[in-house]
């Protein structure tokens, strides 16, 4: 587990395989790939080839998304969230979960983690990303602050609810 780039995998798997993908994607409402990263995941805990920081640093980041799942549904259920949602669950991170977060970012892994957890975040609230009029993501900026774990965050909006009318100009 190190920040470096690797080339992605790509495989084709046996229908009886594939089956299984799909059964532990529709399961735990994850995508077909996020289905097979969460079992490749479990099979390198379960086995001998990771060195003992990166078994922790995988443990970690499987309970800090376990804890974003939960703060996520929490938020829906209470109907709850505007288009600083991500940042909301970063800050709820912050305050309540640090140790459990920290760990999961270990070994140069926080761009990657909290690009995940965006993912997450806008998959469990079948939320939109806003896209601004150059076609580029909104992105909306954290204060400025050491105890920030983001600087920046996508902008999200309720799946089918138009976006505001830009202001007419003069």
């Amino acid at each position: 587990m190190s920040a470096a780039t690797t080339d992605p995998i790509s495989l084709r798997l046996p229908p009886n395989l594939q089956a299984g993908v799909d059964a532990c994607a529709a399961a735990r409402a994850l995508s077909p790939a996020e289905a097979v990263e969460y079992l490749v995941r479990e099979a390198l805990l379960t086995g001998k080839w990771l060195t003992v920081d990166q078994r922790l640093q995988l443990e970690a980041e499987a309970a800090t998304m376990a804890v974003v799942d939960v703060i996520v549904t929490r938020i829906k259920d209470e109907d709850a969230w505007g288009d600083d949602v991500t940042r909301t669950v970063f800050v709820e991170l912050r305050d309540k979960h640090r140790a459990e977060y920290d760990a999961a970012i270990a070994n140069g892994e926080a761009a990657r983690v909290n690009r995940d957890i965006g993912k997450r975040v806008r998959r469990l609230l079948d939320a939109d990303v806003v896209i601004e009029n150059g076609g580029y993501r909104k992105m909306g900026q954290v204060p400025r602050s050491a105890d920030e774990l983001i600087k920046t965050y996508t902008v999200l909006r309720r799946r089918g609810v138009a976006e505001p009318a830009a202001a007419p100009s003069s």
